[in-house]
C-alpha cells in the first residue's frame, strides 16, 4: 500500500493549509479519499495597528513603533528582525488622505525594519494613513 500526500493551498490568510493524506491500495485504479487530515501550522499574529498618515501610531498591538521621513514609512517591531519574504504582511490604505482611489502601499524592509511607501493613482509617493498586520509562519 502506497501512502500519497497532497497539499491544498488555499489563497487566504484566514485558511490554515490542510495536508491529505491518501492510501493507493489498488495500484492507482479506483476513486481517491481522504484517509487522513492533519491541519498544517498556522500564522501567528507578530504585530498589527494603523499608522497615520503623519507616521504616529494610532492604534495595534503595543510591541511596535513607527516614523515616516522622506516619503517613507519605517515600522521597528520589537524582538523582530523583519525581512520581507520571512513574513506575510498585509497593508491597506484608509481614510481618505492624498491617495484616493485607486491608491496603494507597498512593503519592503531595511536592517531588521518593515518599510511602507504609499503612492497615489499616479503612481507619486504620498502620506497616506494605513493599517498593517504582519504574520510570521
Amino acid at each position: 500500500m502506497k501512502a500519497r500526500t497532497f497539499l491544498l493551498a488555499v489563497a487566504a490568510v484566514a485558511f490554515p493549509l490542510v495536508a491529505f493524506a491518501q492510501t493507493d491500495s489498488d495500484n492507482g485504479t479506483a476513486p481517491r479519499r481522504a484517509a487522513a487530515v492533519t491541519a498544517l501550522p498556522t500564522a501567528l499574529v507578530t504585530a498589527f495597528g494603523v499608522v497615520s498618515s503623519t507616521g504616529a501610531k494610532l492604534s495595534g498591538t503595543p510591541n511596535w513603533s513607527s516614523t515616516y521621513a522622506a516619503g517613507q514609512y519605517t515600522i521597528t517591531i520589537v524582538n523582530e528582525n523583519y525581512y520581507y519574504a520571512s513574513y506575510t504582511t498585509l497593508v491597506t490604505p484608509i481614510g481618505t488622505g492624498l491617495i484616493g482611489f485607486p491608491g496603494y502601499c507597498k512593503t519592503d524592509s531595511l536592517s531588521g525594519k518593515l518599510l511602507v511607501k504609499c503612492y497615489d493613482k499616479g503612481g507619486n509617493v504620498a502620506a497616506q494613513a494605513f493599517a498593517f498586520r504582519v504574520e510570521k509562519y
